[in-house]
């Protein structure tokens, strides 16, 4: 049953019953979420695969649908051919992907990321000295490790989108500083840069931790790579990452920042170096966001909660 919603005048949308007819709609996909519009328009969301969103919008009744891309926290404008233009407010935009992610599954494979988990795992015996003997107990295990669960979604996402850079970083993270990190006092903070140069946003998060331009321009005098420099609370990293899968590598740049407790976790009882600590962070950081994106897909069509025994 679709989950359906009317665009308000600001902008904004308002959810309608669900249980509504409506007329004309494209018949070669489930309708998941739906928009009305005015003049006689609809935005509809459906599924590639179970588990890939797709956006279509166009004129109820029509054979011809146009699909568009929606993110998070933007508004979307659509030009009406004689009619003007009709905006989606960025708040509208977000409420509606939520709705149809929650109908999907998560994306990417199970058993293939559990296998990968547990490869790790394997190679690290403070971890898991003993290997489980079926994936039911493997992920019996890693549900109630915080940081192994963080570690799953984290290697499931990079594995569906091939984001190979991604997987070698929560690897090291995992085999060598696992349980360095938590959500709280141990949090590191990154931001990055195509251009080398730091966003507003940046430079005004730096600023709230005591971090200023001349602290920037030390980095800069810096010829090291990564560089480091002591702040009031704790340690400000800079490196120059280079994207190995390109002909021509980008090159961008990466500020880490980390509390003084983290740092001398890592660098005294770790025993990581600089360019470790960035990236174990890093893929920390990364495996924290995963799980944020993983979780608004539908826990019920994970396919993890019917995993095998082998």
């Amino acid at each position: 049953m679709a989950v359906v919603f009317e665009l308000m005048s600001k902008g904004n949308v308002a959810r309608l019953p669900d249980d509504m007819e409506i007329d004309g709609l494209p018949k070669d996909m489930p309708s998941l979420v739906i928009l009305l519009m005015p003049y006689n328009r609809a935005l509809v969301g459906t599924e590639v695969f179970g588990f890939h969103e797709k956006w279509i919008w166009g004129k109820l009744g029509d054979s011809e649908w146009s699909e568009i891309v929606l993110y998070d926290e933007q508004p979307h404008t659509f030009r009406i051919d004689t009619f003007g233009v009709v905006t989606i407010g960025a708040e509208g935009i977000t409420q509606l992907r939520r709705h149809l992610l929650a109908q999907l599954s998560p994306p990417g494979d199970h058993l293939s990321t559990l296998a990968l988990l547990s490869d790790l795992l394997k190679r690290n015996a403070i971890i898991l000295p003993t290997p489980p003997p079926s994936w039911n107990q493997t992920w019996s295990l890693i549900e109630r490790d915080r940081a192994l669960l963080l570690a799953y979604w984290g290697l499931r996402w990079a594995l569906t989108w091939d984001l190979q850079d991604m997987v070698r970083r929560l690897k090291l993270w995992i085999l060598k500083a696992k349980d360095a990190f938590d959500e709280g006092n141990r949090m590191p903070r990154i931001w990055f840069s195509i251009t080398g140069e730091p966003s507003e946003v940046a430079l005004s998060d730096w600023g709230n931790l005591g971090f200023g331009r001349e602290h920037l321009r030390h980095l800069e005098a810096e010829g090291s790579n990564p560089t480091v420099i002591r702040i009031g609370g704790g340690y400000f990293l800079q490196y120059w990452q280079h994207h190995r899968r390109t002909r021509d590598p980008l090159v961008y740049r990466v500020w880490l920042y980390l509390p003084t407790p983290l740092w001398e976790e890592l660098r005294d009882h770790y025993l990581l170096s600089l360019t470790e600590v960035i990236q174990a962070s890093w893929g920390y950081l990364e495996a924290v966001d995963a799980e944020k994106q993983m979780s608004l897909y539908s826990k019920e069509k994970d396919p993890s909660r019917s995993c095998a025994s082998v």
